[in-house]
C-alpha cells in the first residue's frame, strides 16, 4: 500500500510532460505546510498575494475552488512557477479547469515558441489520471537566481501538500 501523499507531473515551457513521480506527504516539512497552510487560508481568491518575512520577495497567484486550484509563483514580479492541483474529488470541474489550464498555457508566446508543431501543448495532462496531483511548469528566466528557483520549488511542492493534505480543502 501506498503511503498517503500525491503525484508530480512537471512540464517544460514546450508543452511536453517530464514524467510523473510520487511525493509522500510524510517526507514534507511540517514547518513548511504549517507556512503554506496558513497561505492558503488566507489567500484562495485569485488575488496575488505577497509571502511575508524572508521569503517576501515573492508572490502567489491562488485561485482554488472545491478539489482544484491553479497557482502561479513570482520571484520580484518575474513568473517562476505555473501550477495546477487536482485532488480527484470533482472529476468533472477538474475536467474543466485542466482544460482552462492547457488553453491558457497555450496561449503564453514562451509556449508557442518552443511548442512541437505537430502536437498541442500540454495535451498529454489530459492522459494523467492519477490524483492527486500537482502540474508544475517552471519558466526559464535568466534574471531568477538558482536560490529562489529552489525555494519556488520547495514551496509548491508544500503549497500542494498543504492542499491535499487539507480534506476540506481537497473535496469541499
Amino acid at each position: 500500500m501506498q503511503a498517503p501523499g500525491f503525484y508530480i507531473a512537471p512540464f517544460a515551457v514546450d508543452g511536453q510532460g517530464e514524467g510523473i513521480v510520487y511525493q509522500e506527504q510524510a517526507k514534507l516539512s511540517a514547518q513548511w505546510l504549517y507556512v503554506c497552510r496558513n497561505f492558503i487560508e488566507r489567500n484562495t481568491a485569485g488575488v496575488e498575494a505577497v509571502w511575508e518575512g524572508e521569503l517576501a520577495h515573492l508572490s502567489t497567484k491562488l485561485t482554488a475552488a472545491p478539489g482544484v486550484a491553479l497557482a502561479s509563483f513570482k520571484v520580484n514580479g518575474e513568473t517562476a512557477a505555473s501550477l495546477l492541483l487536482a485532488s480527484g474529488a470533482l472529476p468533472a470541474a477538474e475536467d474543466q479547469v485542466i482544460e482552462m489550464f492547457i488553453r491558457s498555457m497555450a496561449q503564453v508566446e514562451l509556449v508557442r515558441e518552443n511548442a512541437a508543431p505537430e502536437q498541442e501543448p500540454f495535451e498529454a495532462l489530459r492522459e494523467i489520471l492519477d490524483r492527486p496531483l500537482m502540474v508544475v511548469v517552471p519558466w526559464p528566466s535568466e534574471t531568477i537566481a538558482q536560490q529562489d528557483r529552489d525555494l519556488v520549488q520547495e514551496l509548491a511542492v508544500h503549497l500542494a501538500g498543504a492542499f491535499f493534505g487539507n480534506p476540506a480543502r481537497a473535496k469541499e
